[in-house]
């Protein structure tokens, strides 16, 4: 049996075996491969967070998360070995840039023989530090618009980011209820611009500030109904709160994120009013590639005019047509996204959900409306876009059917 010196010793021995692995454990350095256009820093910025943990306890799939909350790089491997410089080890990542530079062509043929077409050029990754840029124009038989913004997305510590946008338009209006029928018929001619400021307190917390100019001028209609009697012209300044998690599970990205924004209108020979804005999204994924959702949408805007309703996205919902819209909203979905095949290029996912939603405006009043929707969604790894969408939707409460095709854009 070993003495009492003997005990200690082995303890020693056995304590300074176990602390130098958790010394020489912990991650010092980040290398990053397959870089061509976007900055070194941009990456850095997704990535430092892990400098300091214990690589033997580290998710690589988180790595392979912060690395597509880029929007713009994908990961092709990731990797711990040893720092070539220090006691450390190093987190090796090796990236693939998606592509940032896309044109939009575009042509379509809608309800009611409504038919058009346009043109969009896109840029991801403007300058290689991950800034948005569009450009683009849209004609359709119901009116045309222009458009261009730029948005500057934070790529160092203590640097806010900044957006500007603008755009032009000349369109007949429709106002429709929930059985898709019109009720309000106009043409206007509209004009917009916006300057915004974001400052990222940390990687989950973000305020910001927008001030805009919007102005709106009634022009001569053929079949006036339910027409504004004048023209506006506004100021807004808005200040956002935005609380924003990603979690990728291999498959999908769960996301968890909450915002909240207050909306002061300055009407210029014009009403003003007051707004409150708030959404929320949850979703958790119970296996690698089965996820589950919530969603709400509250909108409180009880002094907008006509010119300035909100359409159903206020409530993040579809299920209500899309030239439906309310001063006024409530609403929620519970959501169940499962992916059905990996690709390459992508990952092809199936999305079903129910939908409920209450809104009131100065026609329609209040109503509740509620239904399903399902859509197939493609999610793009070799493309700067999170992903394209074809759906359904049915209003039980309406009896109304319809399908959509969405593109997401990370702006």
């Amino acid at each position: 049996m070993p003495s009492r010196n003997g005990l200690i010793l082995l303890l020693f021995c056995f304590l300074a075996a176990g602390a130098e692995p958790l010394l020489g454990n912990e991650i010092t350095a980040v290398s990053i491969l397959g870089l061509k256009r976007t900055k070194p820093h941009v990456a850095e910025q997704y990535v430092k967070k892990f400098l300091g943990r214990d690589a033997a306890s580290l998710d690589l799939k988180e790595v392979e998360g912060a690395v597509l909350e880029t929007g713009i790089l994908e990961p092709v491997s990731v990797s711990i070995g040893d720092d070539p410089e220090g006691g450390g080890r190093l987190l090796q990542i090796e990236l693939r840039e998606k592509w940032s530079i896309i044109p939009f062509p575009l042509f379509f043929i809608g309800s009611g023989g409504d038919m058009g077409g346009g043109a969009f050029f896109m840029d991801a990754n403007a300058f290689g530090v991950n800034d948005k840029m569009i450009l683009g124009g849209l004609y359709r038989s119901s009116g045309w618009m222009v458009t261009a913004m730029y948005i500057s997305t934070p790529d160092r510590d203590h640097v806010p980011g900044w957006s500007l946008r603008g755009s032009y338009a000349q369109e007949d209006r429709t106002g429709a209820d929930q059985e898709n029928n019109d009720i309000r018929r106009f043409s206007q001619e509209s004009a917009a611009v916006s300057a915004g400021i974001s400052y990222p307190l940390n990687e989950f917390f973000v305020p910001s500030l927008r001030a805009s100019y919007d102005g709106r001028l009634l022009r001569h209609s053929d079949d006036p109904l339910r027409a504004p009697r004048e023209d506006a012209h506004t100021i807004s300044l808005s200040p956002e709160l935005v609380l924003q998690k990603t979690v990728w599970d291999g498959y999908l990205s769960a996301q968890q994120n909450v915002s909240l924004a207050y909306i002061f209108t300055i009407g210029i020979d014009f009403p003003s009013s007051h707004a409150l804005s708030f959404q929320a999204v949850y979703e958790r994924s119970l296996i690698p590639g089965f996820k589950l959702g919530l969603k709400a949408g509250v909108l409180y805007d009880p002094d907008a005019e006509v010119l300035f309703e909100s359409p159903p996205s206020a409530a993040q919902v579809d299920i209500l047509p899309r030239n439906f819209a309310a001063r006024n909203y409530a609403g929620g979905s519970f959501d169940i996204e499962k992916y059905i095949y990996k690709f390459s290029f992508g990952t092809l996912s199936l999305l079903a959900s129910y939908q409920g939603v209450w809104s009131q405006g100065p026609v329609l009043g209040r109503r509740f409306d509620h239904g399903a929707a399902g859509s197939l969604r493609f999610y793009l790894s070799k493309l700067a876009l999170p992903a394209i969408g074809v759906g359904v939707t049915y209003n039980v409460a309406a009896k109304y059917f319809q399908t959509n095709l969405s593109v997401g854009v990370s702006f």
